[in-house]
């Protein structure tokens, strides 16, 4: 009995210990649910992680290639203002060019304009000196006339005394 007894003690004492294990299994079994459903968050939560550094490396690689354009078109923007910028100034050399033709054009028709009202106030000069001899002939000539009058009558006069006596 005795044998018995430390028997059944054993085999209490396995029990207890196969009761312990299973608790420990369940236990186990329980935290290994907990790790998976930790895992399988942990993983969802990689994923989304994964797929938004993938978007961010699109949008990191279209704002890389925006970036890119706008670079090129400042460079085409600063390009298109020098050209701009040497055309006005070509425009404006042109135009100063053209201003100083026309400004030594005007000069040269207006030294022009000076010499022919000099010209002018000879030739009018001249014409009323001209005026004045031509109104002294006139009268010079009226006198002459007056007095071949004068002397075609005394003539006559003297030509008809002669006749009559």
């Amino acid at each position: 009995m005795k044998n018995n007894k430390s028997f059944s003690e054993h085999i209490c004492q396995l029990e207890d210990e196969v009761r312990e294990l299973k608790n420990q299994i369940i236990y186990k079994d329980i935290s290994c649910s907990k790790a998976e459903n930790e895992i399988s968050t942990k993983l969802k939560e990689i994923q989304a992680f994964q797929l938004e550094i993938k978007e961010l490396e699109m949008k990191y690689f279209l704002t890389q290639k925006d970036l890119s354009e706008m670079d090129s078109l400042r460079r085409e923007l600063a390009l298109s203002r020098q050209n701009v910028e040497l055309k006005n100034v070509n425009l404006l050399d042109l135009k100063e060019d053209e201003l100083s033709e026309k400004k030594g054009e005007s000069m040269r028709l207006r030294d022009e304009l000076t010499l022919t009202r000099i010209e002018l106030m000879d030739k009018k000069e001249e014409l009323m000196q001209m005026r004045d001899n031509l109104s002294s002939i006139q009268k010079t000539l009226l006198e002459k006339e007056i007095l071949l009058q004068e002397a075609n009558d005394h003539l006559a006069e003297h030509i008809h005394e002669t006749e009559i006596g």
